[in-house]
C-alpha cells in the first residue's frame, strides 16, 4: 500500500510540475495601431511571443474584411481572437486615417485675364478617401491687374489636410479704339499695295537683268543656286548641331553614364517629401533616351540615412542583388524568385539576407523578420538593391524597390505603380544603376 501511495504522490507532482512548466500565451501588444490602407498582417506570429510549436496551435479569428473594393479594411476598431487550448486573449486593432493629400497637379504660379476668377478644377489631389478641394481667394481682386498669393486646400473625409500658396498674375484689361483699329487697317492696306506694287517693278527688272546675264554667258541661276545650297548647308548643321544637343540628355553627363547603360533614379524635391519621381533612362545606339516616368514614393520620414528604426529611404547609388515576387516572373534578364510561405528577409542572425526555408536552415525566431508573402500588393514584384551589404545590424534590412499600394509612402522602400514596375523588372539587368537622393543632387553621381 505504501509503494502505491509513493507513486500516486510521485505522479502528482510530476503532473503539477508539468502544469506549472506550461508555456503560457505571451501577447507582444494588446492595442495596435495602423494606417488606412496598410495590410493587416495575418501571421500569429505578428502578435504572440511564443515558441513556434505554440504558434502553430494557436488559432487567430477577427481579421477585419478589406473594404469593397480595395485592398485594405476601411477606417475603425478591431478585435482579433487569439486562442490555444483553453487559453484565449484578445488584441484591439485600431485603423486609422492620419495621412494629409497629396497635390498630383504642377500648379504653381497661374495668370488669369482680367476679370476671369481661377477654376478650381485645375487642382488635382490623391488620398485614399474621398477629396475636397477649396481655394482661398477672397483677397484677389480679380477687375484689377497685379498679382496675388492664392491659398488652395485638399481636404480628405477625415479632416488631414494638405495645402499649397499659388502665384497668381491678373493680366491688365484689354483697350481697343475702333479709330485707332480703323486707321491701323488702312495704313496696313496702303503699305500692302506699295509692297506689291515694288515687287512686281523689282520682278520686272530681275526679268531683264537674267535676260541680259543670260545673253553675256553669265548664269545668275547657276550662282544663286549655288549660294542657296551654301545657305541651307550652314542651317542644317546649326540644326543638326542644336538636335544632337537636346538628344544628348543631362544624364549623359553623370559620372555613371560612363559605367552603365541603364540608370534608374528616384528623386525627392526635400529630405522631408514622401513622394517624388521615378524615371528610368537607357542608352541605345550611343545616345541616352528618357524610357518611362512616373510618381514614386519614399518612406514616411522621407529620404537620407536609413537605418532599422527609422523610416527614412536611404540615399545613395545601387545596383540590383535580387529579383523576386508574388506574381509569376513578368520576363526578367537576371533570375527570379517566386516568393512563396517559407521565404523571409532576416532581421536577426542573418542579417538583412533572403532566406528560403526550403534551402537554407534558418535557426531565427523570425520575431523581427520579414516574412515576404504578407505584403501581397507590395511585393506582386520587388527588387532588392545593395544597400547595407556589410549586413550591419541595425543600419537596415530589406531594403527593396517594389509596387506602390494605396498608402502614400512606405517603411523606407522605393514604391513606384504596379504596372510601371513590372516594366522595371523586365528592365534591370546587370548593367543598371539605382541612385536616390534629393533632385538637387543628383547631378553629382
Amino acid at each position: 500500500m505504501k509503494k502505491y501511495l509513493q507513486l500516486f504522490v510521485a505522479t502528482m507532482t510530476l503532473s503539477m510540475l508539468c502544469g506549472c512548466n506550461q508555456e503560457q500565451m505571451n501577447v507582444k501588444k494588446e492595442e495596435l495601431t495602423f494606417e488606412y490602407g496598410e495590410v493587416i498582417p495575418t501571421d500569429v506570429q505578428n502578435y504572440l511571443d511564443n515558441s513556434d510549436d505554440y504558434l502553430k496551435e494557436t488559432v487567430m479569428k477577427g481579421i477585419p474584411q478589406n473594404e469593397k473594393g480595395k485592398e485594405y479594411p476601411s477606417v475603425g476598431e478591431y478585435f482579433l481572437s487569439l486562442s490555444h487550448d483553453k487559453e484565449s486573449m484578445k488584441v484591439k486593432v485600431n485603423i486609422k486615417d492620419t495621412t494629409a493629400p497629396v497635390f498630383t497637379d504642377k500648379n504653381t504660379a497661374l495668370t488669369v485675364e482680367n476679370g476671369k476668377k481661377i477654376e478650381k478644377n485645375i487642382f488635382k489631389a490623391t488620398d485614399l478617401s474621398p477629396v475636397e478641394i477649396k481655394v482661398e481667394d477672397s483677397q484677389v481682386n480679380y477687375d484689377k491687374a497685379g498679382n496675388y498669393t492664392v491659398k488652395v486646400k485638399a481636404t480628405d473625409k477625415y479632416n488631414n489636410t494638405a495645402q499649397k500658396e499659388v502665384k497668381l498674375t491678373v493680366k491688365e484689361k484689354k483697350v481697343v479704339k475702333t479709330s485707332e483699329k480703323t486707321s491701323t487697317t488702312s495704313k496696313k492696306t496702303t503699305s500692302n499695295k506699295s509692297t506689291q506694287k515694288s515687287n512686281t517693278s523689282n520682278k520686272t527688272g530681275n526679268s531683264s537683268s537674267n535676260s541680259s546675264n543670260k545673253n553675256n554667258g553669265t548664269s545668275n541661276s547657276g550662282t544663286s543656286n549655288g549660294s542657296g545650297t551654301g545657305n541651307t548647308g550652314t542651317s542644317s548643321g546649326t540644326s543638326g548641331s542644336s538636335s544632337s544637343s537636346s538628344n544628348d540628355l543631362w544624364v549623359a553627363n553623370l559620372k555613371v553614364a560612363k559605367s552603365y547603360s541603364k540608370i534608374m533614379i528616384a528623386s525627392a524635391p526635400s529630405s522631408s517629401s514622401r513622394q517624388g519621381t521615378f524615371t528610368y533612362y537607357q542608352k541605345v545606339n550611343g545616345k541616352w533616351k528618357e524610357v518611362l516616368e512616373t510618381t514614386a514614393d519614399f518612406g514616411k520620414a522621407g529620404v537620407g540615412t536609413g537605418s532599422e528604426n527609422s523610416t527614412r529611404t536611404p540615399i545613395g547609388q545601387y545596383t540590383f542583388t535580387k529579383l523576386m515576387g508574388i506574381s509569376p516572373n513578368p520576363g526578367t534578364q537576371l533570375p527570379y524568385h517566386r516568393i512563396d510561405n517559407n521565404d523571409y528577409w532576416c532581421g536577426e542572425t542573418l542579417y538583412n539576407q533572403f532566406v528560403d526555408e526550403d534551402v537554407t536552415e534558418h535557426h531565427c525566431s523570425k520575431k523581427n523578420d520579414e516574412h515576404l508573402i504578407d505584403y501581397s500588393s507590395q511585393y506582386k514584384y520587388a527588387a532588392a538593391f545593395s544597400y547595407n551589404t556589410s549586413n550591419i545590424k541595425g543600419k537596415g534590412f530589406a531594403f527593396f524597390l517594389h509596387c506602390a499600394n494605396s498608402i502614400h509612402y512606405t517603411g523606407g522602400c522605393v514604391a513606384i505603380p504596379t504596372s510601371q514596375m513590372k516594366k522595371v523588372m523586365q528592365a534591370i539587368d546587370s548593367n543598371t544603376v539605382f541612385i536616390i537622393d534629393l533632385e538637387k543632387n543628383i547631378t553629382k553621381y
